[in-house]
């Protein structure tokens, strides 16, 4: 996953335009959604104005009023194709693999869309993104130059290996997630060195490549 620093994020200037990419205007409104919901036990269209569907993109739920630790934060993208007809989940609060639940039991999303994207219907005692009467609240990102973007690859342990993106710009943020293994959420951001990284998930401060063996970035500036 790929974002760009929340500065390219202008109310007048279209994302392409921050990004240095020449072309027709793209407003924040077309590329950025912060929508809260309250959830209904059934079919549930969320319509945010995000196309999700042609251009790609991310949605990222919260649950606000029910605490429990099944409610976690969740993430799913356009690249990571779906599962039973519904989109894989990654938990942005925890280290676990991606999460492909049974989502008629447990809800999920079923669908992006040109609009927003569609919640399923799951048991109501189980329901993490649209149990009836619960309230959540949802960021959308959609891919744009020199914005966001979502990148899925599979590792190969080779050192220096580059990873492309379609932004146009140097990314101001990083944040990579393993989908099959445990592992830290690893974020990057242009504040830090190239030797040093975030854990999305912790609380840990930042993490220096000479505590330890890890290299993440190969000591390498995006």
């Amino acid at each position: 996953l790929i974002i760009m620093d929340p500065n390219s994020l202008n109310a007048i200037k279209g994302a392409a335009g921050a990004g240095g990419v020449v072309g027709d205007p793209v407003y924040v409104e077309e590329v950025f959604s912060t929508y809260v919901y309250e959830g209904t036990g059934a079919t549930n269209p969320i319509d945010n104005g995000i196309d999700l569907d042609g251009e790609g993109g991310m949605v990222w739920i919260k649950s606000r009023t029910n605490p429990s630790t099944g409610y976690y934060h969740h993430a799913v993208d356009s690249e990571r194709a779906e599962i039973g007809g519904f989109r894989p989940a990654l938990f942005v609060n925890d280290t676990a693999v991606q999460n492909e639940y049974p989502a008629a039991t447990y809800g999920g999303v079923s669908s992006l869309n040109s609009d927003g994207f569609t919640l399923s219907s799951g048991s109501s005692a189980n329901d993490f993104l649209n149990a009836n009467n619960y309230d959540y609240v949802s960021w959308s990102f959609r891919k744009a130059p020199g914005f966001f973007d979502v990148v899925e690859w599979t590792g190969n342990s080779t050192a220096g290996r580059e990873i492309p993106h379609s932004l146009g710009s140097v990314p101001g943020m990083i944040v990579v997630k393993c989908t099959t293994h445990t592992e830290n959420w690893v974020v990057w951001h242009r504040s830090i060195l190239n030797t040093q990284a975030l854990w999305l998930q912790s609380t840990d401060d930042v993490y220096d490549q000479s505590e330890g063996p890890i290299n993440i970035w190969n000591s390498t500036t995006p």
